[in-house]
Parts: structure tokens; sequence; C-alpha cells
């Protein structure tokens, strides 16, 4: 089964206010703070886990980008972000064991 986590990025601060929570854990750190609930949906990008580690063993989540090391055939770094459904509809090149094995996130979206 695969774990259901998020992050969300704070546009005004341009940093991830949640990393890695369970919703559980979202909704428990919310009550604690106050912070989230005061933000409007034009603050915060959310972005969800999608089950897959890179070869660094890295959590790749929703908007990640990911480099494919194509040096060895030639070719160059390429970033590309990601979503959930480019991974269900296969518009990521590879299989889930070629992205453990040759790709890596080397940022995010909302970084950039």
């Amino acid at each position: 089964m695969r774990n259901i986590k998020f992050r969300v990025w704070n546009k005004n601060r341009k940093m991830f206010i949640i990393d890695g929570m369970t919703p559980k854990e979202i909704q428990d750190d919310a009550t604690e703070s106050m912070e989230l609930p005061t933000m409007t949906s034009e603050d915060c990008v959310w972005q969800q886990y999608t089950g897959l580690k890179d070869k660094n063993g890295v959590e790749i989540y929703e908007g990640d980008l990911l480099d494919f090391d194509e040096r060895e055939w030639g070719g160059e770094f390429d970033p590309v972000p990601i979503t959930i459904e480019d991974l269900i509809c296969g518009k990521i090149h590879g299989t889930i064991g070629d992205i453990k094995r040759w790709r890596q996130v080397v940022g995010n979206i909302n970084e950039v």
C-alpha cells in the first residue's frame, strides 16, 4: 500500500511549510499552529507523494524535477516536472524500475 503524504509550498515565503506529512498529521499540525487555516489557496501549492523514490532514495512528489542521466548514451541534462498523471499515463519515459535506477530529484518547479 502506498503512503499518502503531502507537502505544501508557500508562494509568499518561497519554502515548504509542510513537508512529507500524512493528512492526519497535517490536521493535527493545523489545529496546533492555526497557520494553515489562515492561508488562502492562492498562497499554497499542494503536492502529493507519488509513492516512488529516485535512485538516491529521495521521495518523488508531484512537481519535482527529475534528471535522467543520458550522458552515458551521449544525451544531455533534461529535467522534467513529474505528475501522478504522467506516471499513470506513461508520459515519463521508461518503467518505474528505470526511474528508481536512473532518475534523480534535482529540484522542484516552484523553486525555479
